[in-house]
């Protein structure tokens, strides 16, 4: 059954996407086309869907455990520095600080003070 949802899902719609999901009985494929939805459909997510994603984006990035295999805001403010000891220039490291900026916000992050520092 959820080998046909899948199938489906590579053509549906985000909407139809959201219906297969739902139906999926593979916890783990739940989850990760709950998080596709989130990404690229987060319009179809009510209020508690949105927190919780929001909430599990936050929460990656704010991990301080240097051994995960993702950017966390600590491994951004590491390589801002690093960028600056380099000498790249102002503007790119203002366009790069805003752009980490707005994707912290966009999830109600809060960790990220440190950017106007870096």
């Amino acid at each position: 059954a959820d080998e046909e949802r899948l199938i489906k899902f590579q053509s549906a719609s985000w909407r139809e996407r959201q219906e297969l999901v739902s139906g999926m009985e593979d916890v783990r494929l739940r989850q990760l086309g709950r998080r596709l939805i989130a990404f690229y459909a987060p319009e179809l997510l009510n209020s508690e869907e949105k927190h919780k994603f929001s909430k599990y984006i936050c929460d990656k990035w704010s991990e301080t455990e240097m051994t995960v295999s993702w950017t966390t805001i600590e491994q951004v403010q590491i390589d801002l520095v690093r960028l600056k000891d380099k000498g790249v220039p102002k503007e790119d490291l203002s366009r790069l600080k805003r752009f980490y900026e707005a994707r912290f916000q966009q999830y109600g992050c809060e960790a990220y003070d440190w950017l106007l520092c870096a």
